[in-house]
């Protein structure tokens, strides 16, 4: 199955917010990390109903503008139980990282590893793959052809490890796990431009150096 992928770039890091669409003019949207207002205007645009949040993980810059988008369209947010810790740290974060004002700390209504896999939000088939490395509980969701990797995958580059919590064998296996899905997989990360696996086996060093011989920090 094809899903279409509206993605609205947001915040003072640049963070992919990824609006998901199916055929039936239903949305999925992933990691909202700011920028509330302009995420709307995105989703309105599809014609869409909005049917669900997802975090690949909790990181202050993906989950800005959780709470705002939760309360107007009243929306479900779905996380990895262990980012419930990270979650309720965001504050702590923003202010570590000199980014300013507080972030509404949402409610997480379905833990994703605690579902079946996958799970169903309307006429979507949500996979959770697990991904940890440079969150504790962090996920890539694949939905059709497309994977949204958060920060594990980048087009030229992997999650990083500079952040407290992260692990680098835990990203070196989540890397391994990402490389076996077809080479055809469209992938929508947390920062930077879509691609696909294929292209990152080919081209991106980091991804090679990981599935080789590790990561470096």
């Amino acid at each position: 199955m094809s899903v279409n992928v509206t993605t609205v770039v947001v915040g003072d890091m640049e963070e992919n917010c990824h609006i998901v669409r199916n055929g039936a003019d239903e949305a999925l949207v992933i990691d909202p990390g700011a920028e509330a207002e302009k995420i709307v205007e995105a989703i309105e645009a599809t014609a869409a109903t909005p049917l669900a949040i997802l975090l690949t993980h909790a990181h202050f810059d993906h989950i800005g503008a959780v709470e705002p988008l939760k309360s107007r369209y009243r929306l479900p947010l779905y996380l990895h139980k262990k980012e419930e810790k990270l979650l309720k740290s965001a504050n702590l974060y923003t202010h570590l990282f000199g980014k300013g004002g507080k972030v509404a700390i949402p409610k997480v209504d379905y833990y994703v590893d605690r579902l079946e896999n996958p799970f169903s939000i309307g006429m979507f088939a949500v996979r959770t793959i697990e991904t940890p490395g440079h969150t504790k509980g962090g996920v890539t969701f694949a939905i059709g052809d497309a994977a949204f990797t958060g920060d594990t995958l980048l087009k030229g580059a992997t999650g990083s490890l500079k952040f407290p919590g992260a692990n680098k064998e835990l990203l070196i296996e989540s890397l391994k796990t990402l490389a076996t899905l077809p080479p055809e997989t469209r992938v929508y990360a947390g920062h930077g431009e879509p691609t696909t696996i294929s292209e990152e086996l080919e081209t991106n060093e980091r991804f090679q150096k990981a599935l080789s011989k590790g990561v470096e920090e």
